[in-house]
């Protein structure tokens, strides 16, 4: 179970000199959807050792935006937010993050985002994203249509 991040401003260890945004005994998570107010509050006594009065939560909903070239409607992905209420006396703090992050596999993790980006990025500028064939597929396969019409070639079906 991952939890995203906490809300700043909001304990002790907040590295801001403004002021709270809630008291202390309070803390704010963003969690996965399918996350309840029993697995959060498990997971919070479990993990850190911290007993939680109460639980509140709400989904945020992702904005509506329109495509501007196919004028096609689409919702950003929803987020789920949960406030806790801790026992007084006992705020919630964030462990320190540890300095070697190779037992996560930081750095296999990275490689994969990058390259998921830069898959993406190449079917966008291919168009493959808005159902247009990219041009060297194009091209392969006007070449394989002139040898077929052309009878350099003899068509076999199931053999490309």
């Amino acid at each position: 179970m991952e939890l995203l991040e906490i809300e700043e401003n909001q304990t002790s260890s907040s590295h801001s000199s403004a002021p709270p945004l809630q008291p202390p005994h309070f803390a704010s998570f963003l969690v996965p959807l399918n996350l309840n107010k029993l697995d959060l509050k498990s997971y919070l006594y479990n993990a850190y050792n911290v007993r939680v009065l109460h639980v509140r939560s709400f989904i945020i909903h992702g904005r509506i935006t329109r495509d501007p070239r196919t004028h096609q409607v689409s919702r950003k992905p929803r987020k789920k937010k949960m406030t806790v209420e801790l026992e007084a006396g006992s705020p919630f703090v964030w462990p320190e993050v540890p300095e070697d992050l190779e037992k996560w596999d930081k750095k296999q993790r990275d490689e994969g985002r990058r390259e998921r980006e830069r898959l993406k990025e190449n079917r966008t500028q291919q168009g493959t994203e808005l159902g247009v064939v990219p041009e060297v597929e194009r091209r392969t396969l006007r070449e394989q249509a002139r040898s077929l019409l052309g009878g350099l070639r003899k068509w076999t079906p199931g053999i490309i």
